[in-house]
């Protein structure tokens, strides 16, 4: 059998379109420890899961932002908290 993975985040790296291997800044916020480092939050560091999803995909009702804004442009990757 065969595995085909796409724009995601992997440690170690997998061949793929999209995928890279970064560490994804991930940030404690209100709802939990894994939302993405975004300047446009307030964070130093923008992550790079930040608007990396494929381009085609639906957009998520979510945020992946501390702010707790909705997630917009291209879809992010990681999980997308319930808004407030």
């Amino acid at each position: 059998s065969s595995l085909s993975i796409t724009y995601c985040d992997i440690k170690g790296g997998w061949s793929g379109t999209g995928n890279f291997d970064a560490d994804p800044l991930f940030v404690a916020g209100p709802g939990g420890d894994y939302y993405l480092s975004q300047i446009a939050a307030g964070q130093a560091q923008e992550s790079p899961c930040a608007n990396a999803g494929d381009p085609a995909s639906t957009m998520i009702d979510g945020t992946t932002r501390t702010d707790e804004i909705q997630d917009d442009g291209v879809v992010d990757l990681g999980y997308h908290y319930p808004l407030p």
